[in-house]
């Protein structure tokens, strides 16, 4: 078997054991979860909060991680938008290995470049 790219490093990381609803906030409409959960598993813990979440990219088995990721819409982002609009913190790792918190349970904050809109989307070549 010939290899094609003999240079080429790099990690596959897998979040399918992160998978758990950290918190839901009722009180300021905000949800905390790790990559890993599925968006069928998180529309059954807010069914009954009075919260709603739009995004719906059409396949209930896509994970919130991926889902950030890619800045998936779906059918009823003509209405409500991408997922960017709805994500307002994240904990990333560099590719350094540096943890980083972007955003946080804020609705408004207006310091500087967002970096956090500029993960949001980059199909982790920026962090993970």
């Amino acid at each position: 078997m010939r290899r094609l790219c003999s240079d080429v490093r790099g990690i596959v990381l897998s979040f399918t054991a992160m998978n758990k609803v950290v918190e839901i906030d009722t009180d300021n409409l905000m949800a905390v979860v790790e990559p890993g959960l599925t968006l069928q598993d998180f529309y059954k813990a807010i069914e009954g909060t009075g919260l709603f979440f739009p995004p719906h990219p059409g396949d209930e088995g896509a994970t919130m991680g991926g889902v950030i990721a890619a800045n998936a819409g779906g059918a009823r982002a003509v209405k409500y938008g991408v997922i960017r609009n709805f994500v307002r913190g994240l904990e990333v790792v560099l590719a350094d290995g540096t943890v980083t918190t972007l955003g946080g349970k804020l609705m408004k904050s207006s310091t500087g470049y967002s970096l956090l809109n500029l993960m949001i989307g980059s199909e982790g070549t920026l962090a993970s």
